[in-house]
């Protein structure tokens, strides 16, 4: 095995990346990946589009590149043009095209476009996905053949199914073959549930799209559908975010992942699980500049006295009754109100309102939660399916004063809800990796999660809660029993409450991650 230089250049090929161009989790695997990376010497850069909601403030140095590239898809013709600039010390190349600069987020049209064009319907994927995959993409790699000749990668990390062809193109396509021929590539697999992986629609999209032979995408078809993972597979190691995740998505029996995973299973497909870390810094509860919090508290060392403060404070913010309205100080809607009891344990859910997330199963289990103690109080935050807010909406009607859904995204409220709770409820159908756990667990709020995935990263009786069969009734009974069991020994939770936020800061630092993990596994990338 090869030892890794202190400067072998990396790129990361990335949709988003926190702090310019957010959406998912994928941002923050992005940039913490890639800021660990240059600070262990690497000679790092990230490749991302320039889009309408790409935020430029921080980015030194912004500078377009004079030359453009055209880019043959659909039986077309698109310029690319690219512009570089630097962003926490790392390198960026912006990959531009009207078909990114107009879009207002990243993969999902906005309100704002739905009031203008109303088939652009919020939520839903841009209809131009797969071609602007193919322009970044494709994008990526004219740039290396134009402007990086003393420079090329040694390795090229690819995040998520939006990024995961560019090893099939530069391996395949006559245009890159040669440039690229001593490049090493990776692909992550942040999510690879149904309406996650981009697939094309057959040979005839993907030949179209790609501007490629159709041969060469016939053995990555299921169900007549071209996989972007199973294109990549043959030339790039695949990568999770977590062991747990990997193993599922080699299980022939999973179906949260389509019919891909009995592929996988079929080809013997070996996927590394890496789980994802958390700088704990940029979380800290001692730190209110940089946790958002109102008041600072310190559950690793057991003082949580601003942790209750910090409740009190939102009691008082949302404790009068609103229902649809938006909130002025956060932009936020509110359906419903959290009013005060004596013995009141506080359960929260922060995240997108989709089925995947079992935001449902949650919905269903509160009711019956509620049904039989009346001092449960529920906190959930979130946007997403229209069906799924209307449901959460109607549960803060049924049980007000006990049940508030806070519609929208707000970074700093999103961390109050979690961090007023006891417990933060992660009901998912399946889940990659999960960073809320971690999050909750910085903020002295235990998790209570469905043991799928990576939220078997919980220990449980540990430092969370896990349960096996993802029922309302199941949940509910859990979460009836954590109540009862917290009402009468605060001690011992405050006691597992410490236990959590000190495991996180041992086990599940980026840092720590990317010296045990990542650079071992880009090392056997050059072997």
């Amino acid at each position: 095995m090869k030892c890794m230089s202190a400067k072998k250049r990396i790129w990361i090929v990335s949709r988003e990346y926190a702090g310019i161009a957010e959406a998912g989790g994928v941002k923050n695997v992005t940039a913490s990946l890639a800021e660990g990376l240059y600070n262990e010497g690497f000679d790092v850069s990230v490749f991302i589009p320039l889009y309408g909601c790409t935020v430029l403030d921080g980015v030194n140095d912004f500078t377009p590149v004079g030359e453009s590239s055209a880019i043959r898809s659909e039986d077309r013709e698109f310029t690319v043009q690219f512009a570089r600039g630097i962003f926490r010390n790392i390198r960026f190349v912006f990959i531009i095209h009207s078909g990114f600069s107009e879009k207002k987020a990243v993969y999902t049209y906005t309100e704002e476009e739905q009031r203008i064009n109303p088939r652009h319907v919020q939520g839903r994927g841009h209809e131009d996905s797969l071609l602007l995959n193919v322009l970044f993409q494709k994008g990526v790699l004219e740039y290396g053949r134009l402007y990086a000749d003393d420079a090329v990668p040694d390795i090229i990390h690819c995040q998520d199914a939006a990024a995961a062809l560019v090893p099939f193109i530069a391996r395949c396509d006559d245009a890159y073959r040669a440039f690229y021929k001593n490049t090493a590539f990776a692909v992550t697999i942040h999510n690879a549930g149904n309406g996650y992986r981009h697939e094309m629609s057959g040979l005839l999209q993907a030949a179209s799209l790609l501007n490629m032979d159709e041969s060469l995408f016939s053995g990555a078809l299921i169900g007549g559908r071209a996989e972007p993972y199973l294109l990549a597979e043959k030339y790039a190691a695949l990568t999770t975010v977590s062991p747990w995740y990997a193993q599922e998505l080699c299980d022939p029996k999973n179906e949260d992942a389509g019919a891909l995973s009995k592929e996988f299973a079929e080809r013997s497909v070996r996927i590394t699980g890496i789980t994802n870390g958390i700088e704990y810094e940029k979380y800290d509860p001692r730190n209110t500049a940089v946790s958002m919090l109102p008041y600072p508290f310190n559950p690793a060392d057991g003082d949580f006295k601003g942790k209750y403060e910090c409740r009190e404070d939102f009691l008082n913010r949302y404790s009068s009754e609103r229902y649809g309205s938006a909130c002025p100080e956060s932009g936020l809607y509110q359906y419903g109100f959290i009013s005060r009891a004596e013995n009141a344990v506080f359960f929260s859910y922060h995240g997108r309102i989709v089925h995947q997330k079992g935001t449902d199963i949650l919905a269903a289990a509160a009711q019956i939660v509620m049904e039989r103690n009346k001092n449960a109080r529920f906190i959930v935050t979130g946007q997403g399916a229209s069906e799924l807010e209307k449901e959460q909406a109607a549960l803060a009607l049924r049980f007000p004063g006990r049940y508030l859904y806070l519609r929208g995204y707000n970074r700093p409220l999103a961390r109050l809800c979690v961090a007023v709770s006891d417990f933060i409820v992660l009901p998912s159908i399946f889940e990659p990796c999960g960073l809320e756990d971690l999050i909750a667990q910085i903020y002295g709020t235990l998790p209570v999660a469905h043991a799928c995935g990576g939220l078997q990263k919980i220990e449980d009786g540990k430092t969370g809660f896990l349960y096996k069969d993802n029922r309302p009734d199941v949940l509910a009974d859990l979460l009836l029993d954590l109540a009862e069991q917290r009402h009468k020994e605060p001690a011992h939770f405050e006691r597992l409450a410490v236990q959590a936020a000190r495991s996180v800061q041992n086990r599940f630092s980026w840092k720590k991650i990317i010296k045990t993990s990542y650079i071992p596994f880009y090392e056997g990338l050059r072997d």
